[in-house]
C-alpha cells in the first residue's frame, strides 16, 4: 500500500509530501510507516487523537539507534514533532508542524525540548492559531509526563511494536503548493 503523508510547516509556502510503501498500520486512529536510509530504519507514528508525531530510528534488526550529536543538537533516537492530530482521507494523511520538537535519547528518559519560542512567534504572526498553540503546549506537557513515567516505548509498542524490518529506501521528499492541499490551509484546517 502506498500512502502520501502531507506535512505542512506554516513558515513555508509549500507542503512537504512523503511517500511511504511500508505501512504496517493505517486506520482511522493511527498511521505507522517505515522507510530506510542506508542501514537505518525510520519508524513514523501519527495518531488522530494526539498532538504529536513520533519518528524513531532503529537498525534493520529493530534495535533503537541514536543519531549522533551535532553542534547545537543533542544525540537522539526519538524525534517527536508537536503537530496537529493526523487527519486521514483514504491513503492520504495530513498534519501541521507546530514548531516544537522533543528529542529523546535511546533510553526513552532523557530529552530536550526545542522550538517553544518559535511556536509562540508563529502564533503572534498568525501562522498557527491560538488554539493550536495551546494544544501544542498541552502536548509538550503530555509528552514530558509519558517520558517521565518511562512509558514512551510502551506507547510505541502498543501502537505498532518495533521489529526487524527492511523497507524500501526512502523516496525523495516532494513539495506541493499549499493551495493544492486545502485540509492544511490556515483558517480552514480542522485544528484552527
Amino acid at each position: 500500500m502506498i500512502v502520501h503523508d502531507f506535512d505542512f510547516h506554516p513558515d513555508e509556502t509549500s507542503v512537504r509530501v512523503f511517500v511511504s510503501q511500508d505501512v504496517p498500520r493505517l486506520d482511522k486512529e493511527v498511521f505507522v510507516a517505515r522507510v530506510r536510509y542506508g542501514d537505518v530504519v525510520l519508524h513514523h507514528y501519527a495518531w488522530r487523537s494526539r498532538w504529536f508525531k513520533v519518528n524513531l530510528t532503529t537498525n534493520l534488526d529493530g534495535a533503537i539507534v541514536e543519531t549522533p550529536a551535532s553542534p547545537g543538537v543533542p544525540a537522539f533516537a526519538f524525534n517527536i514533532d508537536i503537530a496537529t492530530p493526523m487527519e486521514r482521507r483514504g491513503r492520504k494523511v495530513f498534519a501541521v508542524d507546530l514548531f516544537v520538537d522533543v528529542l529523546v535519547r535511546a533510553d526513552g528518559l532523557n530529552y530536550v525540548v526545542g522550538g517553544e519560542s518559535e511556536a509562540r512567534q508563529a502564533a503572534l504572526a498568525g501562522l498557527i492559531s491560538p488554539r493550536e498553540l495551546c494544544a501544542a503546549e498541552r502536548a509538550v506537557k503530555e509528552l514530558i509526563d509519558i517520558i517521565g513515567r518511562g512509558s514512551l516505548r510502551e506507547l510505541i509498542d502498543e501502537t505498532w511494536p518495533l521489529e526487524a524490518a527492511c523497507p524500501a529506501q526512502a523516496a525523495a521528499m516532494q513539495r506541493v503548493p499549499l493551495r493544492n492541499v486545502s485540509p492544511l490551509a490556515p483558517g480552514v484546517r480542522s485544528s484552527w
